[in-house]
């Protein structure tokens, strides 16, 4: 099968799936949420995505916790929730400049109302989403979040996220990599700068067991955190790159490697925040209780 081609029309009609979501508001994380009288709760339509059935809301023990995160929308420079189910659209939140959804993918339920499902089954990446160019170019510190659902053991070395310019100036994490030399093995976050390697860092937590897992990667120029489910996995003080001295990344990608020379995901992907700011450790834990299922 071919990839389909970079020049698609962002109007171009997709095939997508799922259920509606129906909402009273927006919520202090910029999400969907039920009305000010039923602080917390979230609807759901259906099956949750975290393997039991759906709910009419989230409890409603969860609303303090919600309540307490207003603050985490400071410096939220974009805010893909992966709630549309038609079209080739997908909605920044933020600042409207929006993506687009590439091939055929489908919107399932996932932990904040809709996902996007990336159903990769070829050598090269089919379905991705394709993320506006240049999100990093004025950044001298940013974050990454997000929720995945790994669907394959099958797939190692497939990228959930790649913010590239060329192949000497790239962040990409890989949630499932094996490196036969090292015997390394799990999540893979790295960065090159200038054709050189600035950050190198593995998680062992599996990501692999096809539950949804929240991931953050902090990033200021003296440090690189990566967070698995709220709580740090890996961490450098070493790092002599910030995300501006990337360039102005062509190649902002949602399931798909620089140049496809890696194969693509499968899996399904929720709720991606990116920030002009470093979030610290109780930000992300805050972040990930917030949105976390009970």
């Amino acid at each position: 099968m071919q990839a389909p081609s970079e020049k698609d029309a962002f109007g171009g009609e997709v095939a997508q799936g799922g259920a509606a979501i129906t909402t009273g508001g927006a919520s202090p994380l910029g999400g969907s949420s039920a009305n000010a009288g039923n602080a917390g709760e979230l609807s759901l339509g259906g099956a949750n995505g975290w393997g039991g059935a759906g709910s009419g809301g989230l409890s409603a023990g969860r609303s303090s916790v919600e309540a307490g995160t207003a603050g985490l929308d400071a410096g939220l420079l974009a805010h893909f929730a992966f709630d549309e189910v038609t079209g080739s659209v997908a909605t920044d939140n933020v600042s409207g400049q929006n993506a687009r959804y590439v091939g055929s993918c489908t919107h399932p339920a996932g932990p904040l109302g809709q996902a996007v499902g990336l159903r990769n089954m070829a050598a090269a990446s089919v379905d991705w989403v394709e993320l506006p160019q240049g999100l990093l170019v004025d950044l001298t510190s940013t974050t990454f979040a997000v929720w995945v659902r790994v669907l394959s053991t099958a797939r190692s070395g497939s990228r959930l996220l790649d913010f590239s310019s060329t192949p000497g100036e790239q962040l990409y994490f890989v949630p499932d990599e094996i490196n036969s030399e090292t015997s390394l093995s799990g999540g893979h976050l790295v960065g090159t700068h200038g054709g050189r390697t600035f950050v190198e860092l593995w998680s062992t937590k599996s990501l692999t067991d096809k539950a949804w897992h929240h991931v953050g990667i902090s990033w200021s120029r003296s440090n690189v955190t990566l967070y698995v489910d709220g709580e740090s996995a890996a961490a450098s003080d070493a790092v002599a790159a910030a995300p501006r001295d990337l360039g102005r990344t062509e190649h902002n990608w949602v399931g798909r490697a620089l140049d496809d020379v890696l194969i693509g995901l499968y899996a399904e992907v929720d709720d991606l925040r990116i920030y002009d700011r470093a979030l610290s450790a109780a930000d992300m834990r805050a972040l990930f209780s917030a949105q976390a299922p009970p």
